[in-house]
């Protein structure tokens, strides 16, 4: 189980954006969101390792991946590619399985 929902109480209360749950995390792997029951189990892959900055779900299903970034890391068109890049591959295991 994943410290920081536990700590900050995600797991049974988190923060809502309208009728969705944010989940403003970074030091959670997707692995744990599962085992937590928060996002649907099935199996994510390699992508189960990795960990995102936030989350929004509605009943399990992932609706976005948040990845922040400073502005000197997102101020070049490459440096905005390489950002996307970082977390597309996670975005399609979450939001299409």
């Amino acid at each position: 189980m994943s410290e920081e929902l536990l700590q900050r109480n995600l797991i049974n209360n988190p923060p809502k954006i309208g009728k969705w749950d944010y989940y403003n995390v970074g030091a959670t792997s997707i692995k744990q969101f599962k085992d937590a029951q928060i996002i649907r189990n099935v199996d994510y892959g390699k992508e189960e390792k990795k960990k995102v900055d936030a989350l929004l779900v509605q009943k399990k299903n992932v609706i976005a991946v948040i990845e922040f970034k400073r502005p000197s890391e997102f101020n070049t068109k490459a440096k905005q590619n390489r950002a996307i890049e970082q977390e597309l591959e996670v975005a399609k295991k979450l939001m299409l399985i």
